[in-house]
Parts: structure tokens; C-alpha cells; sequence
């Protein structure tokens, strides 16, 4: 199992380049720009879900990672403003564009936050089988995440 670390740092990959994808869409993408954006969203939620659920516990116990903690768990807030921003319909194009480069600038500003600064402070406090054992348990909260959403869509009229 690889660990957490490995883990975020592959999906923080796949997310940045999904939301490259939609930054880059012309004017006259926008409708699979806004499709993909539906990947994106539920992507971002459920990976911020399970950081939150399982690993921001365990590392906010690392007393160098109390803030940093704090300041991830802040910036998962204006994620998710922004997500409910450009699922808004009162937004132009050209909003929604400009919305989702904004978007793609706070998860590169987070990702580099935490690739840069939490986890290689956190590399250091946990050993390999501490950060394997963070993987499965976020992997599990991960999918439920998932799982729940999907249900709660299929359950809508």
C-alpha cells in the first residue's frame, strides 16, 4: 500500500490536470467545460472530505503542524465556496471561466501548501506504516464520500 503522502500527491495530479482541461476550455467549450467541471467537484469534495475526516486529525497532533492544519482546513472552506460559485446558474461564461481559473489558483496555492510544507514536516513524524495505515482509512472515508453523493444524485427527481 503506498502511503498517504504518495496517495494525495497523485490525486492532487489528477485534479490539477482536470482543472487545466477546464481552465483551458475556448469560449466555445464551455458546455463540456461546465460537464468535466462536474469530475472536478466531485473529485475536490471527496479528497477534501477525507483529508479533513482522517488526516488533518492525525497530523494536527504534530505540534509544528497545528497551524498549517488550521490554514489547510481554510482553504478548504474557499474551495468549496468557489465549487458552489460556479455551480451557480446566474453566472455568464465569461464569469464561470474566470471563476474556474480562480478555483484552479486556490487548489495550486493548497497543493503546494501541503506538498511543500505539511507533508514533509509530516514525513518526518510518521513512519511508513503510520502513513500506509492514514492511506487506507482515508481511501474508505474517500469512497463513502463517493458512494453517498452518487446515491444522493440518483435519489433526486
Amino acid at each position: 500500500m503506498r502511503t498517504i503522502f504518495e496517495l494525495l500527491a497523485r490525486e492532487h495530479r489528477e485534479i490539477a490536470d482536470l482543472l487545466d482541461h477546464v481552465q483551458n476550455a475556448s469560449p466555445d467549450e464551455i458546455d463540456d467545460a461546465k460537464d468535466l467541471f462536474a469530475v472536478v467537484e466531485e473529485k475536490l469534495l471527496a479528497h477534501a472530505r477525507g483529508e479533513e475526516a482522517v488526516v488533518y486529525p492525525r497530523l494536527a497532533a504534530i505540534d509544528a503542524l497545528r497551524e498549517p492544519i488550521a490554514d489547510a482546513r481554510d482553504a478548504h472552506g474557499v474551495v468549496e465556496t468557489l465549487l458552489a460559485r460556479l455551480e451557480a446558474d446566474d453566472l455568464d461564461d465569461d464569469d464561470w471561466l474566470a471563476s474556474a481559473r480562480l478555483l484552479k489558483e486556490e487548489v495550486e496555492q493548497h497543493v503546494d501548501d501541503e506538498e511543500q510544507g505539511i507533508f514533509a514536516i509530516a514525513r518526518d513524524e510518521l513512519d511508513d506504516d503510520d502513513a500506509s495505515q492514514l492511506a487506507r482509512r482515508y481511501l474508505a472515508v474517500r469512497e463513502e464520500m463517493i458512494e453517498g453523493r452518487a446515491a444522493a444524485v440518483s435519489a433526486s427527481p
